[in-house]
């Protein structure tokens, strides 16, 4: 646009261009955030693979022992035997080699498993593994009567009632001995009778009345 202006006294008129407006200034800048930077992130950790576990050799022999009883248990028997011999503090051996011979006097072994079991069955008598004190005892009283006297009494000698009465019985009648010997018969009567055992108690009593091994005195015998 072009303005007027009229000076005094010049009478003249200049044109003079009109001030234009200073142009608007820039919008202010927006300050930006400064990026933060990004973590990479971290690979995931891998599981730890539990250690596989160590085989119990007591276990392992155990389980053997029980696999072989029912084909051969001479076999087994030695299997428990060594077993305790490699591990002598282990729980739970000793109970096992005491219920398998427990099981074996429960059966009819035939003579040839009877002979197996001979050198194992004697090594667990050595034990003091009453059962089989005893069983050597019955397998041996007609081949070996001194032999099966001598395990009887190991076992009568561990507080077994039953190997106190088979003692003073085999004692009374020479079996294992050659000759009776009726005064010690009447101590394993006497004691087995203490025990509970009530034929050791008719034994004893039978003892007192007709002076077996003892001074005949028919008061004790009532």
């Amino acid at each position: 646009a072009v303005v007027l202006l009229a000076l005094a006294g010049a009478g003249a008129a200049l044109l003079l261009p009109a001030r234009q407006s200073a142009p608007p200034a820039p919008p202010a800048a927006t300050p930006q955030p400064t990026p933060q930077p990004v973590a990479a992130a971290s690979p995931a950790a891998s599981p730890t693979p539990a250690p596989a576990a160590t085989p119990d050799p007591v276990a392992q022999g155990l389980a053997a022992a029980r696999r072989l009883a029912a084909t051969d248990p001479a076999a087994a028997l030695e299997a428990l035997l060594e077993l305790r011999e490699n591990a002598p503090g282990s729980p739970g051996v000793r109970e096992a080699l005491v219920e398998f011979v427990s099981g074996l006097r429960r059966e009819s072994l035939t003579p040839g498993q009877a002979a197996a079991l001979r050198e194992p069955l004697e090594a667990a008598a050595a034990l003091d593994i009453v059962d089989a004190q005893i069983l050597l005892g019955d397998e041996l009283r007609e081949s070996q009567p001194k032999e099966s006297l001598k395990w009887v009494l190991a076992a009568a000698k561990n507080g077994n009632a039953d190997a106190m009465l088979k003692s003073g019985l085999m004692l009374s009648n020479g079996v294992g001995t050659g000759t009776p010997d009726l005064k010690e018969a009447a101590v394993w009567f006497q004691r087995a009778a203490e025990a509970g055992d009530p034929r050791a108690m008719f034994a004893l009593s039978e003892c007192y009345l007709l002076s077996k091994g003892v001074t005949r005195d028919p008061a004790r015998a009532l």
